[in-house]
């Protein structure tokens, strides 16, 4: 049985997600069975791409043969090498969730194409359910006279599970398609072949759990927010919460980067009682911004980062 929660402390859990990061190098980044399978999944794509393209709505074609083959072969590895490995059932997770002999073990899957979202291919974005630690605010800064205490973004699983540390890690896929793109796009992209497919590498890296973190570390652990977590509706808020359609008198706008806010000088956080209110624009109106959603994660805070190009069939 491992160690109770009390009695574990930061070089262990480190020495749990390097010795993790390393099975998980083995048994997915650096699988030549995962590197054909990929091989095979794009000529699957390929050899029926109008038909593809047609029968479906989602642009992604790979995420859900990509899901199914790193879940396979995990479950039959661990089979094969008498490697206990159960599915934990809790819904706040990435994509699969595990429980093992000595931890908790989280594989967000993620596949990007390069064409249309060239900025996300080789960043660490992150998802709450998919985080442990607690970052500080990103923002703050004075508007005027008042201050805006900065966007919250706190990760929702449990650092520890039943004694055992709960480590999460990004295995991705990055994939080139040009199918569907303005002409303007298209003069951009013109590295990649129109109508063709091709899986390009994949990356495998760490998320931090929460107790490896040092306070600064929590200061900087995040990049940036690339998406916001929204009131759009009524439902679970006051009205006084609403979307609305004109901009007040008593709110202050100011930039984060490219993006408007405006703080709400007359009205407290739904969530954070003794910080005001702001909202975003989000499906043309004025939305209060309750957290971040989707983030990005600071490299420098991450140990090991592993690159396998499947084209050249190389690891870096």
């Amino acid at each position: 049985m491992f160690q109770k929660v009390e009695e574990l402390n930061k070089e262990q859990i480190i020495e749990l997600e390097n010795s993790y990061m390393e099975f998980l190098t083995k048994v997915l980044l650096n699988n030549n069975k995962i590197h054909k399978y990929c091989k095979s999944a794009e000529n699957e794509i390929n050899n029926n791409y109008k038909d593809l393209k047609e029968k479906t709505t989602e642009k992604n074609l790979v995420k859900t043969p990509f899901e199914r083959l790193v879940s396979f072969h995990l479950i039959e590895y661990c089979f094969k090498n008498n490697i206990n490995i159960k599915p934990h059932l809790n819904p706040i997770s990435s994509d699969m969730f595990f429980e093992l002999d000595d931890c908790y073990i989280n594989i967000d899957c993620k596949t990007v194409n390069i064409v249309t979202n060239h900025a996300d291919t080789k960043d660490i974005s992150i998802m709450p359910n998919q985080v442990t630690f607690q970052s500080e605010p990103l923002f703050k800064k004075k508007v005027r006279d008042n201050i805006f205490s900065g966007i919250h973004y706190n990760g929702q699983q449990k650092p520890i599970i039943n004694s055992k540390p709960n480590l999460t890690f990004m295995f991705k896929l990055v994939y080139a398609d040009n199918e569907g793109l303005t002409e303007k796009q298209l003069s951009q992209s013109s590295t990649y072949k129109i109508g063709k497919y091709e899986n390009l590498w994949l990356a495998l890296t760490y998320i931090p759990n929460e107790f490896t973190l040092e306070e600064e570390d929590k200061k900087n652990i995040l990049q940036g927010i690339k998406t916001y977590h929204y009131v759009t509706a009524n439902k679970n808020f006051s009205s006084k919460y609403k979307p609305l359609n004109e901009i007040s008198s008593n709110w202050l706008k100011f930039k984060n980067g490219s993006k408007d806010f405006y703080l709400d000088t007359n009205l407290k956080h739904p969530w954070f009682k003794d910080e005001l209110a702001v909202r975003g624009v989000q499906q043309n109106k004025y939305c209060i911004i309750l957290e971040g959603m989707s983030a990005r994660l600071n490299r420098s805070k991450v140990r090991d980062y592993k690159i396998f190009e499947i084209k050249s069939g190389s690891s870096s």
